[in-house]
């Protein structure tokens, strides 16, 4: 099916209620969100969904996509994947959503299938740890390219969300803990961003959601 198949496509964050970690990707389907039950389908979120259940993972909506080109779409999620540091924070094996993963299902999941339900010794798991600590992306502080930022922005001006699906949004995530550093991160994420100027009144803000919901074709001042 063509991208414009679906009616519902968004990036996501799943999170793992028990420890905090979470795993950014991108989801195209025809459910409702709220009633939407996947959670991602990448190798370490599937491994840990399996191991925690379930029941201890809450997938939030970050951001709803209503154009048309893939390659947008994935440029969009690669942004959220780099801005919210998900291969160093959470569950992601790479930093750009259209770059293959080399082990992705030929070697991993040999890998994977392998060591399955294997117990880890504590000193192994403390030496996994530590193999994690320090570590960053590659691109860790590179600037978004200047075409992608102008394929985000101009989509962004033409999204318009309906209010019953925010306040359906804003239900389903109620409750789902961040940590402190993933709250710093989606607010310095916010902070970069460029402002929006409505083209009626002239007002200019950072919140698409506001200047969609009041302003553009909502605006007082359009003759």
């Amino acid at each position: 099916m063509a991208l414009n198949d679906y009616r519902y496509k968004y990036i996501y964050a799943t999170f793992n209620l028990v420890n905090g970690k979470f795993y950014v990707g991108s989801h195209m389907s025809n459910k409702d969100p709220n009633s939407d039950k996947y959670l991602g389908s990448g190798v370490r979120i599937k491994y840990a969904i399996r191991k925690y259940g379930r029941v201890n993972f809450k997938r939030e909506i970050i951001e709803f996509y209503h154009g048309e080109d893939i390659e947008e779409f994935r440029d969009l999620e690669t942004y959220w994947i780099n801005s919210l540091e998900a291969v160093t924070l959470g569950y992601n094996l790479k930093e750009s959503a259209n770059s293959p993963y080399t082990e992705g299902k030929s070697v991993g999941d040999k890998i994977a299938k392998t060591l399955r339900g294997v117990p880890k010794s504590e000193s192994h798991k403390r030496n996994l740890s530590k193999s994690k600590q320090g570590s960053k992306p590659w691109n860790l502080g590179v600037p978004c390219r200047e075409e992608v930022k102008k394929k985000i922005q101009a989509t962004s001006k033409k999204r318009v969300i309906p209010r019953e699906h925010i306040e359906k949004m804003h239900k389903a995530v109620t409750g789902v803990p961040k940590s402190k550093r993933f709250k710093k991160i989606i607010s310095d994420s916010w902070k970069n961003r460029e402002e929006i100027k409505c083209p009626h009144c002239g007002l200019k803000s950072k919140s698409l959601g506001n200047m969609n919901r009041y302003h553009f074709n909502n605006c007082k001042s359009k003759s």
